[in-house]
């Protein structure tokens, strides 16, 4: 609560005190203008006078005119018959009114007012009550844009997982396989981006690309944001990792809702916002490459958005499948001699065991052509001849 009066004193006097601060301008030319003092002592004699004095930390004495005198944890105090003051605003404050000295409204919040009796007030006004009422109407406000915003986003995932399915799940399953790279892009594509606009923002020229820069930082922070919902909800929902799980309308939903929820903490915002911005980056840069992880060349076959699976179509039913792992049967062996084997077209060789010798009549001439003769040749059986 002690962080509450300073800021509610600021948006207080942002929103009610400037206009009479203006106003003040048309006063007598010996009016000096404005006072302010911080963490110091101002004093305002008795023949002068000023529109506005404003005090933090320090303290105010008031001895002449003064319009408005606005006062933030400290002190003021008017001393003698001159110290007149329109409107006083005292916020953590103490205020003494001296003996003679006139005050037409004092405005007040958690402050000590000490009044003499010859001293004169027209109006006191607690605003305790006004900064509730001024806190709940800016907090209901508050409240309706993140919750227009929310919607907003909700429709801006469901209608991106509906029309870049592929796409999305890819960027979102690399926050997951690769966490580190993702970081790292993430970091470069803050630090490049901002790098870049400061550049440009030096010259007139190049004001506009620098505002163009920062548009597509902020349109690429969206995305990622997007990009996370998904990864959440594919990660609750157990999805994303096969052609059948559809498009990614029920992950981005779910995912979103849980992080806009999330998101409400500082810190959790901030690694939601690293990684979105660094997995839009990596990918932006893939694709730019037309190549793999920072200049890998992609897999050959590598076809979308399930390249990590293993193609099986093409192969006849009962063929057998390799491990994976292992290489097919064959793998390395020569390639069989073109033509038919030796002893192709030859009638198979008897069936049982082989002849111990070679067969009847082997190494015999052939006998000759023609019937076999009645009987025995001439002269078989005879004693050879002795001679002629």
């Amino acid at each position: 609560m002690t962080r509450l009066f300073p800021i509610g004193s600021v948006v207080f006097l942002a929103l009610m005190m400037l206009f009479p601060a203006a106003v003040a301008a048309q006063g007598s030319s010996q009016e000096r203008g404005v006072l302010v003092g911080v963490s110091e002592d101002l004093t305002l004699n008795a023949t002068a006078s000023a529109a506005v004095v404003v005090g933090v930390q320090g303290n105010l004495t008031i001895s002449g005119h003064a319009r408005l005198v606005v006062m933030v944890d400290g002190a003021v105090a008017l001393d003698g018959p001159a110290a007149s003051v329109e409107t006083l605003v005292a916020v953590r404050a103490t205020v003494t009114l001296g003996p003679g000295t006139t005050v037409g409204t004092i405005r007040y919040l958690d402050s000590t007012i000490t009044q003499d009796p010859t001293a004169t007030v027209g109006s006191r006004e607690d605003l305790q009550g006004s900064a509730f009422v001024l806190i709940g109407v800016l907090g209901t406000f508050l409240v309706l844009i993140y919750l227009g915003w929310a919607v907003a986003v909700l429709v801006a995932g469901a209608v991106m997982a509906a029309i870049a399915a592929s796409q999305t799940r890819r960027m979102a399953r690399s926050v997951s396989d690769e966490p580190l790279k993702v970081l790292g892009a993430g970091l470069v594509g803050l630090i490049v981006p901002l790098i870049l606009a400061a550049l440009l923002f030096v010259t007139v020229i190049g004001i506009p690309l620098g505002v163009m820069v920062f548009g597509v930082l902020w349109l690429m922070a969206f995305v990622g944001f997007l990009v996370m919902g998904v990864w959440l909800g594919d990660l609750l929902l157990r999805r994303g990792r096969s052609p059948d799980d559809g498009r990614p309308i029920g992950s981005a939903v779910l995912g979103l809702l849980l992080l806009l929820i999330a998101s409400v903490i500082p810190l959790v915002a901030l690694f939601v916002g690293w990684f979105g911005l660094g997995t839009v980056t990596l990918n932006a840069w893939r694709s730019l490459r037309g190549s793999g992880p920072f200049g890998t060349p992609a897999a050959v076959g590598s076809g979308g958005e399930w390249s990590s699976q293993r193609p099986g179509w093409g192969e006849p039913p009962g063929f057998p499948q390799p491990q994976h792992g292992q290489a097919p049967p064959g793998w390395g062996q020569p390639a069989p001699p073109a033509g038919p084997p030796p002893g192709w077209g030859q009638p198979a060789p008897p069936a049982g065991p082989p002849p111990a010798g070679p067969p009847a009549g082997w190494g015999q001439p052939a006998p000759p052509a023609g019937p076999p003769p009645a009987g025995p040749p001439a002269g078989w059986g005879q004693p050879p001849s002795q001679g002629r």
